[in-house]
């Protein structure tokens, strides 16, 4: 038996809730959405579902930007029966993936994929107290 090791320079990274979904949100404020238009509706830089500035969130268009762009790894948001992945396109723009399916999912799963060989490296600082 031969052990084989790859390694991808990837850190993945899940983090679900089960509320009720970005799609339900969204369609809300803009009904007859499908729910991954839905989602991918909520990625849009500006767009949110709250009413005042103060209750609103960084955004997720700020998540794909900095995974996808910066980091050149990518984001797959499934919510309900929608699911996106935002991965980097042709032109070094986000492409966006889109699709409905009959399964559904409580909630929202965000699986987020960092490249490693991408990230600006840091200097280690000691502290003292």
């Amino acid at each position: 038996m031969r052990n084989i090791t790859q390694q991808k320079n990837e850190v993945n990274i899940a983090i679900s809730d089960f509320g009720i979904g970005i799609p339900s949100n969204v369609q809300s404020v803009i009904p007859g959405l499908t729910d991954s238009l839905a989602i991918q509706k909520a990625t849009e830089q500006g767009f949110s579902t709250k009413s005042t500035p103060g209750n609103r969130g960084a955004g997720l268009d700020v998540l794909v930007k900095n995974v996808v762009k910066n980091n050149q790894g990518w984001v797959y948001i499934h919510s309900n029966h929608g699911i996106v992945k935002c991965k980097l396109g042709h032109n070094n723009d986000i492409a966006m993936e889109p699709s409905d399916i009959s399964g559904f999912y409580p909630g929202t799963l965000f699986e987020i994929v960092l490249r490693t060989d991408t990230i600006e490296h840091v200097e280690e600082e000691e502290f003292e107290w």
